[in-house]
């Protein structure tokens, strides 16, 4: 399937299992309409480097968080002209009228919701986050923001278990009519157990310890910087071989030897 939208066509490919049940999602934005004038890698379609749309995001966040205000500047004036731009229509466009549906006991699922492992109070700073999630999808922004906004302490004690389609206790079941060998979460099992969740979980069907995320996803506090390179510290060092005498220094919980995990 695709959704197009002005110059880009977003498709997104799902892989299938013999059973019918999803096993991976792969995004590709591809900046053409025509594929005859992208022969051997040779296309003369012009590509985007700077979008209005990603500058307006940007403002509408800091205008925010300046001001605590979203009437503040010119952040509805943008909003408006963002939804507009994608094609919605009456109180859709509206940013207000989202603000003052949002539930946010409701979000839990949407790790932009969260920063520094609480659940946001402001449901204006959640929607102008959800709003870069939706504007931006599959273009490779998601994870700078999500580190920017750390919003992913909570996985370190509230795993992540990534969800399907609601199979068990549906007539789902009835239809597929899987034996106890196929979700006893052996190397052969085909779906996850229904006694895990009612709801598929793709990352769970095998549960042998070659899973590693068996028991979902989590987190290390680590994560959110990359490590420094032992070389670069060599590099810098004044006898290029001691790591202490460099004047750079790691970032937080990494250790300064090589081959070495995460302290945290």
């Amino acid at each position: 399937m695709f959704l197009g939208s002005g110059f880009f066509m977003l498709f997104l490919k799902v892989r299938i299992s013999c059973y019918g049940m999803l096993r991976e999602y792969t995004l590709l934005i591809i900046p053409c309409f025509s594929c005859i004038s992208c022969g051997n890698w040779k296309g003369y379609t012009a590509a985007i480097s700077f979008r209005a749309t990603e500058a307006l995001l940007n403002y509408m966040e800091a205008q925010y968080l300046l001001s605590k205000n979203v009437s503040s500047g010119k952040i509805l004036e943008y909003w408006r002209a963002i939804r507009e731009a994608a094609g919605f229509a009456g109180n859709a466009v509206d940013p207000l009228v989202t603000i003052a549906a949002t539930d946010m006991t409701k979000e839990t699922l949407d790790w932009g919701a969260y920063s520094g492992g609480q659940l946001l109070s402001d449901p204006a700073l959640f929607n102008i986050r959800r709003e870069r999630r939706c504007e931006l999808m599959g273009e490779g922004r998601r994870w700078m923001d999500l580190t920017r906004w750390r919003s992913l302490d909570q996985l370190k004690t509230s795993p992540y278990h990534v969800e399907g389609i609601h199979l068990w206790g549906t007539p789902f079941e009835e239809h597929y009519q899987f034996t106890a060998n196929q979700y006893n979460g052996s190397n052969s099992a085909v779906v996850s157990s229904p006694q895990l969740s009612e709801y598929i979980r793709p990352h769970e069907v095998n549960m042998t310890s070659g899973n590693l995320v068996r028991d979902g996803y989590t987190w290390t506090m680590a994560h959110y910087l990359q490590p420094l390179p032992i070389k670069q510290f060599l590099l810098t060092s004044s006898d290029h071989e001691s790591v202490e005498l460099s004047p750079l220094y790691q970032n937080p919980y990494w250790p300064t030897e090589a081959n070495l995990p995460a302290e945290k």
